[in-house]
């Protein structure tokens, strides 16, 4: 197997009415987002994880004073979010929602599934941090695993 490509750049998004609510924001409000993309060795995307960052964390958290001015911040080092979300997610609360959808193409019998992962991130006092929306367009297996306790899983 080949090398493993992963590729990793910040925008300054306008959030989409689907998270507008979620986030604390009314729509057309803009926020930070972190994009990271693997792609396998012929360039397929493995996985694309796009995190919206909460504009009320952006404004209180002083690691991410480097990210608030208004222009683009495409050329930013995502080095100072990553370490903040990392440190966020070790001493808050994580949920992930994982929704596997089944389709069957037109060209041929064979089922595709595509799979995505909505992960939130929450201070220790339950405010959320980041919004974290996973895909895995090319999956033929994954497991997922965490080390810290859950109290259980909710299937619908």
């Amino acid at each position: 197997p080949g090398a493993v490509l992963v590729q990793s750049w910040l925008a300054r998004v306008t959030v989409p009415p689907s998270l507008a609510a979620l986030l604390g924001v009314r729509g057309g409000e803009r926020t930070l987002v972190h994009h990271r993309r693997e792609r396998g060795p012929a360039g397929q995307t493995l996985q694309h994880a796009v995190t919206y960052v909460c504009p009320r964390a952006l404004a209180e958290e002083p690691g991410l004073a480097g990210y608030r001015r208004t222009a683009a911040v495409r050329d930013e080092d995502p080095g100072p979010l990553d370490r903040w979300l990392d440190r966020a997610a070790r001493e808050g609360r994580v949920a992930e929602t994982i929704t596997m959808t089944l389709s069957h193409r037109q060209a041929s019998a064979a089922a595709a599934g595509g799979l995505s992962v909505r992960r939130t991130l929450h201070d220790d006092a339950g405010r959320l941090l980041a919004v974290t929306d996973l895909s895995y367009p090319t999956w033929d297996r994954l497991t997922f695993h965490r080390d810290r306790a859950v109290s259980g899983f909710q299937v619908s």
